[in-house]
């Protein structure tokens, strides 16, 4: 039976260039580009072959690659002109322009709570009305 020795495993290619930037842990490189940010590093550990009875040492070497572009996120609003479409519109705007007007309880500023939160109650099921065998909604307060 023909064996084929273990050898260390690869995962990526890194070449370190002369803008490489050395971490301070030893056996990890990091490298930072405009587009992105490439770190290295070695893992070690110990196979035990059982036919052999020997022990080989393995050495792996990982590459984590991060994109430092932030993406731009796009939300479709079907039926934009509707109440829902232009609320969530003008929400974001008021966020992005940072908003505030007087109310009767003081100056108020945008932010990002729904209107879930802002609401007295909330349905959280039903109940089984023995009497008649009809079911009838059940309303939590929000906290």
């Amino acid at each position: 039976m023909e064996r084929t020795p273990i050898l260390a495993a690869k995962e990526g290619n890194f070449a370190l260039r002369p803008n490489a930037v050395n971490s301070s842990v030893p056996g990890i490189q990091k490298k930072v580009s405009d587009n992105h940010i490439e770190v290295t590093y070695q893992s070690r550990f110990t196979l035990y072959d059982e036919v052999e009875n020997v022990s080989r040492p393995v050495v792996q070497e990982k590459s984590i690659r991060t994109d430092t572009r932030v993406p731009k996120l796009g939300v479709m609003l079907v039926g934009l002109g509707g109440n829902n479409g232009s609320t969530f519109t003008a929400g974001v705007l008021a966020n992005r322009k940072n908003l505030t007007w007087e109310t009767k309880n003081g100056e108020v500023s945008a932010n990002f709570y729904g209107s879930f939160t802002q609401s007295a109650t909330t349905h959280v099921g039903f109940k089984f009305n023995e009497q008649n065998g009809e079911l009838s909604d059940v309303f939590k307060p929000i906290n």
